[in-house]
């Protein structure tokens, strides 16, 4: 069984997706790979590093948005620091 089917099949599921959106010029900040635990510093007042992340999340988003829509998973995104309660009300009227 193909893993979106095994999902679907489970009732409905929820997700969250976690973007660091500005991390300009905190130094060097130290990451933790949370599968494998390694650690590694980051210099994000690095323009180069900044980019690689936006690219690389861009396409991470890209492809989670993907998958969660071939599910028939319903999304909202929702950001810190912002109100949460339009999503949500855009999200129950979907249903």
């Amino acid at each position: 069984m193909r893993p979106s089917k095994i999902i679907m099949s489970r009732g409905p599921v929820c997700c969250r997706l976690v973007q660091i959106l500005f991390f300009n010029f905190l130094g060097f900040i130290m990451t933790v790979d949370p599968e494998t635990g390694d650690k590694k510093m980051v210099d994000t007042s690095s323009r180069k590093i900044r980019e690689a992340y936006s690219d690389w999340w861009v396409n991470q988003k890209a492809t989670a948005d993907d998958l969660f829509s071939k599910c028939g998973v319903d999304l909202a995104e929702i950001r810190t620091g912002e109100d949460y309660v339009r999503p949500l009300i855009t999200l129950f009227k979907k249903r």
